[in-house]
């Protein structure tokens, strides 16, 4: 990595941290393209999306993910709140994509209050092994979706109803 280091010497005063970190990604890249991918493809593998909660009622929600997905999630988010700001919304920029980014991912729900989620897993088989014998009104209302492996009343779509 000394040519890095050599290509960088003299330019950490003309830029600020992101340039900076543009940079070096771009000579690393450069001087090193096996190395490079070796470690993007790790990143790319060890994604996450954590929460942190933080105090007086905010958290933080935290995803590292592919560049080109995160890009995609921004830029989407950002032009839903231009198109509101646009439209006169008093909140900030900020606050708009953040709105934004909340009723997206839950399904345009943002503003009122998040619909609890409850789920509950049964090994219905072994359950119903265990049972040794099924009542055959309850055995007409059941069956096993192969799609999604549990099983549905008839008639629920994949999805449950």
């Amino acid at each position: 990595m000394g040519e890095v280091d050599s290509q960088l010497a003299g330019r950490f005063g003309a830029g600020n941290p992101s340039a900076l970190r543009r940079m070096v990604n771009s000579l690393v890249m450069r001087a090193d393209p096996g190395g490079y991918e070796q470690r993007r493809r790790a990143k790319v593998a060890a994604r996450v999306l954590e929460i942190r909660h933080g105090d007086h009622g905010s958290s933080t929600l935290f995803a590292e993910l592919p560049p080109d997905r995160a890009q995609a999630i921004y830029t989407l988010c950002d032009q839903d709140a231009r198109r509101l700001e646009q439209q006169g919304d008093q909140r900030t920029t900020d606050q708009l994509r953040v709105d934004s980014f909340a009723a997206r991912c839950l399904g345009g729900e943002a503003c009122g209050t998040p619909r609890a989620q409850i789920f509950v897993y049964i090994d219905l088989p072994a359950l119903l092994w265990r049972c040794r014998t099924i009542p055959p009104n309850f055995r007409q209302e059941l069956h096993l979706d192969p799609g999604c492996h549990r099983t549905c009343p008839r008639g629920a779509n994949r999805r449950g109803a």
